[in-house]
């Protein structure tokens, strides 16, 4: 991290994790201050190999928005959660809802000769992942963006909780 130029905060949350607020110091026009994209990260403790002194942080790979919350409180990344799927020969496309804490729904568009096999092997190593939640298959023709014409491979029903 550039301190002389950004200012990167790890704000703790509940369950154990950091979201990071950045402020901008050079955007003069349009001044971000304590701005959080929703990004989780960890400090890191161990000196930069460059060698400079800047204080450091590890990405988590995940954004708050999307995290796999279990029954336990905990969370796991909806994009380790996904892994299984990337794999699996045939998938055209693939998209993870969470429809409660204990029911995830992984919707999968097939190519013809796809691998049902592959695909039940990936679904019993995702539901390994998820402690306390029943993870089900469902085929579909298509799956639609979301209303900004983006896709997004995770999908929550849960209510928002408080970062």
């Amino acid at each position: 991290m550039f301190n002389d130029f950004i200012i990167a905060e790890l704000v703790p949350r509940e369950d154990g994790l950091w979201r990071v607020v950045l402020t901008d110091l050079t955007n003069f026009t349009m001044p971000f201050i304590r701005y959080d994209q929703g990004d989780l990260a960890e400090p890191v403790e161990s000196p930069c190999p460059c060698g400079r002194n800047f204080p450091q942080l590890r990405l988590l790979g995940a954004r708050s928005s999307d995290l796999v919350r279990l029954p336990n409180g905990g969370t796991v990344s909806a994009l380790r959660v996904g892994i299984p799927l990337n794999g699996v020969p045939g998938v055209d496309r693939f998209q993870i809802v969470q429809e409660s804490l204990t029911r995830i729904v992984a919707r999968v568009v097939r190519q013809p000769g796809c691998d049902q096999l592959a695909l039940e092997r990936a679904v019993a190593e995702m539901t390994s992942q998820l402690p306390g939640l029943r993870v089900e298959l469902e085929i579909v023709s298509h799956l639609p963006p979301n209303p900004s014409g983006k896709f997004s491979q995770f999908r929550s029903s849960l209510p928002a909780t408080s970062t």
